[in-house]
């Protein structure tokens, strides 16, 4: 393996293991039992330290990376700028239009699929995640000029 390979590891590792501590300090932070706030908040930690050892321990397959091309730097942008959007839009549109929205733009650039289909399987996405984060996890969720 190139040394080059080695370092990407190193440094991806070391991201992911400083995203895993900002995760844990944040759910110590507001921590309040395990029905509380901060478990989603240990559990996406833990994915990381996960994520990072698994860095740190296994070599890549993979020898050489190319930059992508600009076919693909486009659709990078796409997509960032979507999220992007999406994000700073939510309060004002709401989480369930809001989420509806994004994924169905996402849906349509990469999928060659019809809008109608994409239109019906990001509706069903964006009602299950609301539901499963609003009722059940009782998290709060913006409900933008709807009310929703």
């Amino acid at each position: 393996m190139g040394q080059n390979m080695k370092r990407t590891r190193w440094i991806l590792g070391g991201v992911t293991a400083f995203f895993a501590l900002l995760c844990a300090l944040e759910a110590y932070k507001v921590w309040k039992g395990w029905d509380g706030p901060g478990t989603l908040v240990l559990i996406v930690g833990a994915i990381f330290a996960i994520i990072s050892v698994i860095f740190f321990l296994f070599p890549s397959r993979e020898t050489a990376t190319k930059w992508p091309d600009r076919k693909e730097l486009i659709r990078m942008g796409v997509i960032g700028g979507s999220f992007a959007l999406y994000i700073n839009f939510m309060e004002w549109v709401g989480y369930l239009v809001g989420t509806w929205l994004f994924l169905a733009v996402i849906a349509k650039y990469i999928s060659p699929s019809r809008l109608s289909v994409i239109l019906i399987w990001t509706g069903a996405v964006a009602i299950g995640t609301y539901i499963i984060f609003k009722k059940y996890l009782f998290m709060y969720l913006p409900a933008g000029f709807i009310g929703i």
